[in-house]
């Protein structure tokens, strides 16, 4: 066995080798070295020679590393009995080969190396036991990346267990190993191995505290959760991570593109326009950065064309149409488009947008921000066109959006709205089950969940008043009432919220007979008005609640309700609601003033807004005109007329 200090001078003439970039002067070190054992008392500078080894690889080009991986073939084919060191060098060349370029065959050949240096790893010290566990455990990420593959991840994870983490105390080794973790969680959505590989990723941190790579990691880690478990404080530790190394000069347009990609999508999960336009400059700091990216031009544009259809003002489009001239970026320019269109409601522009978003699917099908953006087209279509078929059409595109990617909780929830709207036009309670089971597999019916886009809950109750109606179940009102009323506390702003909560206290209290009930609309749709004196539709809600009152409470009341009923209507009709011209008939029903009945239903007649002729039957409220001789003579026209 050579002596000590002739190994010593061979890994100084490698470390040299290496520096100088003199590869097949390295290799033949290497084997060298490797035929007559590594000294213990070496082992700290032959880890430097493999890191040095290493970073040349990565300095390398794809023909470069090609070049590198056929001599190491050669070399190793005529060498009689490799050693296990020498198997781990070869294994790295086409490890390095393989990431670069992406081939599979690479990377499954580097582990074949790996497998053959562990195999041959007698009179193996405990430290690079563990390098060549760690490199066969990347060698399988990668492979499992790459094929999108989760047997390889989970055997990547499998690999990394096998090492004690205290033989590798190097900040990358945590690093690859969290880089796992992140993959197998993204895929399974699995907040436990989230957390997994945020916890060693602070392990490599105390090994380097001033990485910006870790810092990255993490901050991917807790973008992650946040999408799983949309909680604020996920939101604002993912936030503050990037903004505490914002002013670092490496600090690169990815990283500014991530940091906008989290306020995007928190922007839509709290219907916060602020965090929209904080994205909106993450997203132009990048582009600084590196004005060619296209990618960030186009999130940079729609996300304008997002924050102009929510503040409905055309004027945040100046930027991208600026932005985007001699680009090519359909799915950017439809966008546009579909923003103007809903504008301006002209159907021109939707059609437009249609076009581009289709061309950008001949580009890229399978890519799910296109087919939200379908979607939306579809739904703003469905204003100007047939409802149910538009509908239909959207919900396909969201189903398409979600087949390739199903962590976007914002196309969940366009999806669950648009089973509601389809269910609501169609009477279809399947229909509806499908909306309501999406909107509670994201914790919308859970009790703390104000962090949430007020809309989506607002969209929740909805669908659970309309259950109530299809159903014939009031306890579905009861839950309705429990959200709005939780919307409405949060967002005093939200006056639709305030109406719809007055509608479910209103049918609760109505199937029940309840005058609390009742009363509680009543207080919600005086609400409303007070808010906003222009609401016809509270004034006829608030009647149709005090003709509720004048059947459940004593008739000494009756007559003071049905008079408030009255008024109510007169402002409704002021407003220009020609529903009151039949609640008006079915009062003075109540009052026993047929003749003023009659001429109130001949009005509602003449305005379009007298019910089917069973209801004309059935109604409670006409009960007293049903009885006179002019109803009967009414009737009889509007039957002639519907003959005709």
């Amino acid at each position: 066995m050579q002596t000590s200090q002739n190994q010593k001078d061979n890994l100084l003439q490698l470390k040299d080798s290496l520096n100088q970039g003199e590869i097949e002067k390295s290799l033949h070190l290497f084997e060298k070295i490797h035929s007559q054992g590594i000294d213990t008392a070496h082992l700290e500078l032959f880890t430097e020679c493999l890191t040095l080894f290493n970073k040349f690889l990565e300095s390398k080009s794809e023909a470069e590393l090609e070049d590198i991986c056929s001599l190491c073939t050669k070399t190793i084919e005529k060498h009689q009995n490799p050693s296990a060191h020498f198997f781990y060098i070869v294994g790295q060349c086409y490890l390095h080969y393989g990431i670069k370029t992406e081939q599979l065959d690479a990377l499954k050949q580097a582990k074949n190396y790996f497998y053959s240096a562990l195999e041959n790893r007698k009179d193996l010290s405990k430290e690079n036991l563990a390098l060549y566990l760690w490199a066969q455990a990347l060698t399988s990420f990668y492979i499992g990346h790459i094929q999108d593959d989760r047997f390889y991840l989970r055997k990547s994870i499998g690999e990394y267990e096998m090492i004690n983490d205290k033989d590798v105390l190097l900040p990358l080794y945590f690093i690859n190993k969290a880089q796992s973790y992140l993959a197998l969680a993204k895929k399974n959505k699995d907040k436990d191995l989230l957390h997994l590989a945020i916890k060693y990723l602070k392990q490599g941190k105390q090994l380097d505290p001033n990485s910006l790579e870790i810092d990255f990691y993490l901050f991917v880690g807790y973008q992650n959760l946040y999408k799983l478990n949309l909680e604020d404080h996920t939101f604002t530790i993912a936030n503050q991570t990037l903004k505490n190394i914002e002013n670092s000069p490496l600090f690169s347009a990815l990283m500014y593109e991530k940091w906008a990609d989290l306020l995007h999508f928190a922007a839509e999960v709290k219907n916060d326009e602020e965090c929209l336009k904080q994205a909106i400059e993450k997203y132009r700091l990048g582009l600084q950065l590196d004005p060619p990216n296209i990618s960030l031009l186009e999130s940079f544009c729609i996300a304008h064309c997002k924050l102009a259809i929510i503040k409905e003002d055309v004027t945040f489009l100046n930027e991208p149409l600026k932005a985007l001239q001699d680009q090519d970026l359909p799915l950017a320019q439809g966008y546009i488009l579909l923003a103007k269109g809903l504008y301006f409601k002209e159907l021109s522009f939707l059609n437009a947008a249609k076009e581009h978003f289709q061309k950008a699917l001949e580009h890229d099908s399978k890519r799910y921000e296109i087919w939200q953006a379908m979607g939306l087209l579809h739904f703003g279509l469905s204003v100007f066109l047939e409802p149910v078929i538009y509908f239909e059409k959207a919900i396909y595109c969201f189903e398409k959006a979600l087949s390739f990617n199903d962590y976007y909780i914002q196309v969940k929830m366009d999806l669950a709205i648009l089973y509601f709207y389809l269910a609501k036009a169609t009477k279809n309670v399947a229909i509806l089950r499908k909306a309501i089971k999406i909107f509670e597999q994201e914790s919308l019916h859970k009790e703390h969940n104000n962090h949430l886009n007020p809309n989506w809950l607002y969209s929740y109750g909805c669908a659970l008043c309309l259950y109530g109606d299809l159903s014939q179940d009031e306890t579905h009102y009861l839950r309705a009432i429990l959200t709005l009323a939780q919307i409405v506390e949060l967002h005093p702003h939200m006056n639709h919220a305030r109406f719809q909560l007055g509608l479910a206290c209103a049918f609760f209290g109505e199937t029940t007979q309840s005058a609390h009930y009742l009363k509680r609309a009543l207080y919600y749709f005086n609400e409303v008005i007070d808010r906003d004196h222009e609401d016809d539709r509270a004034y006829i809600e608030a009647a149709i609640c005090m003709l509720n009152l004048a059947e459940v409470q004593p008739s000494i009341a009756k007559v003071a309700f049905l008079a408030s009923a009255e008024d109510y209507l007169k402002r409704a009709l002021f407003l220009g609601n020609e529903q009151s011209y039949y609640y008006l008939a079915c009062i003075y029903s109540l009052f026993g003033r047929i003749g003023q009945s009659i001429e109130f239903l001949k009005k509602s007649k003449l305005n379009g807004t007298l019910p089917e002729m069973t209801e004309l039957y059935e109604d409670e409220w006409l009960e007293n005109v049903r009885k006179s001789s002019d109803f009967e003579k009414f009737v009889g026209e509007v039957e002639q007329e519907l003959k005709r």
